[in-house]
């Protein structure tokens, strides 16, 4: 369970990236000023710290080669659906449509759709896309959908298990804040995909948050920010522990997946860095690698939802019968996140 150590340790995952940037530039520095073992040994911990917490990737070979056509182009996007382009152009989403089509991806996984707000969008992508789903059983905007060229043989949502089980001691644990409640279900989905004669394992994934905005307005004018640190604690305790739980459920399906040999795709809106116990239980014992780091480069970062801070917070991971030939993330302004688009071969 995330305890105040936990805490601790989430806020050093957010302050992973800066950290690094600021070790490699005082090396830089202490470098021009010829202090050539203090600069080696910033480097070195930089270097080590990037390593452990796969937080910015230098790859910087051109893009891999296709050489056979069992190639799979992923896209993973959070469309702000509640909040963003959809709300207001339900009836008419054509633009959001041709920045899709335009990536041209073979499966299109989608956060927070709403099958209401959507409807008009979904009848445009099937056009392309003749093979869909989304979760039925999720009120609101925080569904997820799958829009695929190839056949989805089996679909199926994940639902915490609410008996007196690891799982649900965990989530009566993160229920420590009025603001939370405990929803039994959880925003993930499965699909089974036929690719070209091949089962393959797709998780769509949208992990719980840590509600920084809800936390402001409980705060509003009458606390300093402060003053609602407290406040904001008792959120990533809670949404730590959420996190936890569903990323225990989705290693489930993934560990089932590798016992049968069958490929497996971890993708979606994690709410969570590289490094946190969140990406640290779905790569357990190498289950699973992160396209980012695998031949991403830089930041990444996916989400820009506030001013300053921009985190990668969306990630696509696979298993080792598949390989990764490319990663990007592509810039828009229809959501508060960014898509990120990994091309995988079937070894």
């Amino acid at each position: 369970m995330l305890s105040n150590e936990g805490e601790m340790e989430y806020i050093l995952i957010i302050l992973v990236v800066p950290f690094i940037i600021t070790l490699v530039l005082t090396s830089v520095v202490l470098l021009l000023f010829k202090k050539w073992r203090c600069s080696l040994t910033l480097t070195v911990v930089a270097i080590i710290l990037n390593y452990f917490t796969e937080s910015i990737p230098v790859n910087l070979s051109q893009k891999v080669v296709d050489n056979h056509d069992m190639i799979l182009d992923v896209m993973s996007y959070n469309i702000h659906s509640g909040g963003g382009y959809m709300t207001e152009h339900r009836d008419n989403p054509e633009e959001l449509v041709q920045f899709i089509f335009a990536q041209n991806p073979d499966v299109l996984v989608l956060m927070e759709y709403d099958k209401n707000i959507c409807e008009t969008l979904r009848s445009r992508l099937l056009q392309r896309y003749p093979y869909s789903e989304y979760m039925r059983k999720v009120y609101g905007v925080c569904a997820n959908a799958i829009f695929s060229k190839y056949e989805i043989k089996s679909f199926d949502e994940m639902r915490v298990d609410t008996t007196e089980g690891f799982g649900y001691r965990l989530l009566k644990l993160a229920n420590i804040d009025p603001m939370r409640t405990i929803d039994p279900n959880r925003f993930v989905m499965s699909a089974t995909l036929d690719y070209k004669g091949q089962s393959m394992m797709l998780v769509g994934c949208h992990f719980s948050s840590n509600e920084y905005d809800s936390a402001c307005e409980v705060v509003g004018d009458s606390l300093s920010w402060i003053d609602g640190i407290p406040l904001y604690a008792k959120n990533i305790k809670a949404g730590g522990l959420q996190r936890e739980v569903e990323a225990l459920g989705v290693r489930e399906i993934v560990d089932s997946c590798l016992q049968n040999k069958v490929p497996v795709i971890v993708c979606g809106d994690l709410n969570d860095f590289s490094g946190s116990k969140t990406l640290r239980i779905l790569q357990k014992d190498g289950a699973l690698c992160n396209v980012w780091w695998k031949r991403g480069l830089g930041t990444g970062f996916t989400y820009h939802g506030h001013h300053v801070m921009h985190f990668r917070l969306d990630h696509v991971l696979y298993s080792a019968e598949l390989r990764c030939k490319d990663v990007k993330v592509v810039s828009q302004e229809f959501s508060d996140h960014d898509p990120i688009i990994a091309r995988l071969e079937l070894r």
